[in-house]
C-alpha cells in the first residue's frame, strides 16, 4: 500500500525535520514544499494498520512535527 503524508513543522525547522523524516525506512520519498504544508512524503506499508503505526509512532514523533495529513492511494 502506498500513501502520501503531508507534514506541517514548526516555523523555521523544515530542513531539520526533512532530514529526520528521510531516515525512516518506510518513507521512500520526501520533499520540502511551498504552500499550506511544509513536507510531502511517499510511504510504503504492508497494511493500513502498519501505516497507522508509521504515521503515529514514527512520523509524528519526529521533533518539531506539528501535524500530518495522510492520503491513501486507492489503486
Amino acid at each position: 500500500m502506498i500513501a502520501y503524508v503531508l507534514i506541517n513543522t514548526e516555523i523555521g525547522t523544515i530542513q531539520e525535520v526533512l532530514e529526520s523524516i528521510k531516515k525512516i525506512k518506510e518513507i521512500k520519498e520526501a520533499y520540502a514544499l511551498f504552500g499550506v504544508y511544509d513536507i510531502m512524503t511517499k510511504v510504503e506499508a504492508e497494511s493500513t494498520q502498519d501505516l497507522k503505526k508509521i504515521v503515529t509512532l514514527k512520523i509524528r514523533q519526529v521533533d518539531k512535527v506539528r501535524s500530518t495529513l495522510t492520503m491513501i492511494i486507492m489503486e
